[in-house]
C-alpha cells in the first residue's frame, strides 16, 4: 500500500525550495506583506474618507496640522479621490497575486504539482486579500474615520498626483457614459409611459387619472416659477377661523 510518505510531490516541492537562497524568500514575502498592508490602509481610507461628518471637515480645514490639510484637499474633489482610491488599491492587489504567483512559480512551476500548488496560493492570497484588505481596515476605519483618514491623507494625496491622468481619464469616460444613460433613460420613460397613457386612456383610465398621471410623468420638467403663486393670488385663513366658514372659503377659492 502507498503512503503519503511515498508521494513523491512533498519531496520534489522541498526539493525545490531548499534549492533557492532564503533571500529569495525574504524580499517576496516581504514585499507581499508591505503590498498587503498597504491594500488594507487605501481600502479602508475609502469608508474613513467617504464617512466623515461636516464638523469634521470643517475641523481639519481649520487645522494647521498637515495631514488635515490633505484630507481638506482631497475630499474637495470627492469623484477624483474615489477614483485615486480605486486605482491605487487595485494596482497593489494586481502585484501582490503577481508577485506571489511568479515566486510560487520559481519554485514549484515546472514540478508536476505545480499546477495545483498555484491554484492553491492564489485561491489563499485572494482570500488574504479580503479578509486583511478589505474587511477588517473597513470595519475599523467605519469606527474611526478621522484618525484613519489623517494616517492615509498622505498616501492619497501622493497618489493623487502620480495617478492624476489615468483618473482624469477614467472620470470623464464615466461622465460620459453617465450623462448618455441619464438622457437616453429620461427621454424613454417619459415616452413610453405617455405613449401607454395614450393607448389606455380609452379603455381603463379617466380623462381626470390620464391628466394626473401625465401631471406626475412631467413634473420634472416644470420650473419653481410656474407652480409658485403670487401673494396677492394667495388665500390666507386665520387660524382661529371655524369650520364652517372655513369650508366655505375653501369652496370659493376652487383651490385643492
Amino acid at each position: 500500500m502507498e503512503t503519503a510518505l511515498d508521494d513523491p510531490y512533498p519531496s520534489i516541492i522541498f526539493l525545490a525550495i531548499s534549492q533557492l537562497p532564503i533571500s529569495f524568500y525574504l524580499i517576496n514575502g516581504l514585499g507581499i506583506l508591505i503590498l498587503l498592508l498597504l491594500s488594507g490602509l487605501v481600502s479602508g481610507s475609502e469608508v474613513a474618507f467617504f464617512s466623515l461628518t461636516h464638523d469634521q471637515i470643517q475641523e481639519a480645514k481649520n487645522s494647521p496640522n498637515k495631514n488635515d490639510q490633505h484630507i481638506t484637499r482631497l475630499v474637495l474633489d470627492p469623484k477624483r479621490l474615489l477614483a485615486t482610491i480605486l486605482i491605487l488599491n487595485n494596482l497593489i492587489n494586481i502585484f501582490i497575486v503577481t508577485i506571489s504567483t511568479f515566486a510560487t512559480w520559481r519554485v514549484v512551476g515546472s514540478k508536476d504539482a505545480g499546477g495545483i500548488v498555484i491554484v492553491v496560493l492564489t485561491v489563499s492570497i485572494t482570500i488574504l486579500i479580503i479578509f486583511f484588505g478589505e474587511i477588517v481596515p473597513k470595519v475599523y476605519a467605519n469606527h474611526n474615520a478621522m484618525s484613519f483618514a489623517r494616517f492615509t491623507a498622505p498616501i492619497l494625496s501622493f497618489a493623487d498626483r502620480i495617478l492624476r491622468p489615468i483618473s482624469w481619464f477614467l472620470m470623464t469616460l464615466s461622465n460620459v457614459i453617465e450623462k448618455n444613460i441619464e438622457r437616453k433613460g429620461y427621454n424613454l420613460s417619459v415616452d413610453e409611459i405617455n405613449h401607454a397613457l395614450e393607448i389606455t386612456a380609452d379603455k381603463e383610465a379617466t380623462e381626470e387619472e390620464k391628466d394626473m398621471l401625465k401631471g406626475i410623468v412631467n413634473f420634472s420638467t416644470l420650473s419653481v416659477k410656474q407652480v409658485m403663486k403670487s401673494r396677492i393670488d394667495i388665500t390666507a385663513i386665520d387660524i382661529e377661523t371655524d369650520f364652517h366658514d372655513l369650508m366655505d372659503k375653501v369652496n370659493k377659492t376652487g383651490y385643492s
